[in-house]
């Protein structure tokens, strides 16, 4: 009597040099791909720059590791995915390919996601990827539920470099502390179990700036940079 063989995993993890080439080809086509190229620099510093100790206690959302195709050429459709840890499960896949048939095969076959767990996804507008995650979920009695109010914006470094800006007399500048991150997370309307530790990680690794009022102090605004290396304000 025959069982049927387990089908063979698709992904394996990548290595700092396939990270760095995936960074390379997202970063020519540019301003679209902004999102994937921030995404992948941020995991390449904290592997690289964070030490064991402080990794240890950082926002599973900060701590995703870039999965590959195991059996295709990385440069042919740059196809990846960055997958969080349990307690704060965040996956970003994402691939050059159009259709995305590599990376939709890829989602319904690797065991490196832990659908159990309910992990959010993170995805460009492609409706393909999208529909194929829904069918994926609801084959596992699984419901997405899909929503965005997020917009990313590009700007050449040289444009950048020339922005001024004026702060309003009744306010004072002053960098963010991890103790803001209780009120940050109480107000935020989109928090959620581990959300706290993420704005804590997102302050002590990142950093961000505050607006404070000058007569009592409380804090107006802010921004800091999120898993994405990109700015994210309350």
């Amino acid at each position: 009597m025959s069982s049927n063989p387990e089908p063979e995993e698709p992904l394996r993890l990548a290595s700092a040099d396939e990270v760095n080439q995936l960074i390379s080809i997202y970063e020519r086509h540019l301003p679209p791909t902004v999102q994937f190229v921030l995404l992948l620099e941020n995991i390449k510093r904290m592997q690289a720059t964070i030490c064991d100790s402080e990794l240890e206690n950082a926002s599973h959302r900060f701590r995703k590791s870039v999965y590959v195709l195991k059996d295709t050429d990385i440069v042919q459709h740059a196809t990846f995915l960055a997958i969080g840890l349990e307690k704060d499960l965040f996956i970003i896949p994402h691939t050059l390919q159009d259709p995305p048939i590599e990376l939709t095969d890829a989602i319904r076959g690797t065991k490196f996601i832990r659908w159990e767990l309910h992990p959010v996804f993170v995805i460009e507008g492609n409706n393909e990827i999208k529909d194929h995650l829904i069918e994926v979920a609801e084959a596992r009695n699984l419901k997405l539920q899909v929503w965005s109010d997020c917009l990313n914006y590009w700007m050449p470094q040289q444009k950048a470099s020339k922005i001024t800006y004026t702060v309003p007399h009744d306010v004072t500048l002053r960098p963010l502390q991890e103790e803001h991150a209780q009120f940050l997370n109480d107000t935020w309307p989109y928090r959620y179990e581990q959300s706290k530790w993420y704005i804590e990680t997102a302050i002590r690794v990142n950093g961000g700036f505050g607006l404070f009022d000058t007569k009592d102090g409380s804090l107006v605004a802010c921004v800091f940079k999120n898993d994405h290396d990109s700015v994210g304000d309350f």
